[in-house]
């Protein structure tokens, strides 16, 4: 499924599988140089579509996040 991931005015389009994990993800996406900030453990999720904030450490499935979501994401 593809979703876009925000870190500021940064964005990045991404395609993932629902079953990993939304912690591992944005780290991956902080690892490989995609954000200009560094990556923090207590990062916090927003879902665009549900309008709520996410448990990073569910799957992208467990947190009922789908296609074309939006993830703003917050250190």
């Amino acid at each position: 499924m593809m979703l876009t991931v925000k870190v500021g005015k940064e964005k990045q389009d991404i395609i993932i599988k629902p079953d990993q994990q939304v912690q591992e993800v944005c780290r991956c996406l902080f690892e490989n140089g995609c954000f200009s900030l560094t990556w923090k453990e207590e990062m916090q999720v927003y879902s665009m579509r549900q309008k709520a904030y996410i448990n990073p450490a569910l799957t992208f499935m467990q947190g009922s996040i789908y296609n074309g979501d939006i993830l703003l994401l917050y250190m």
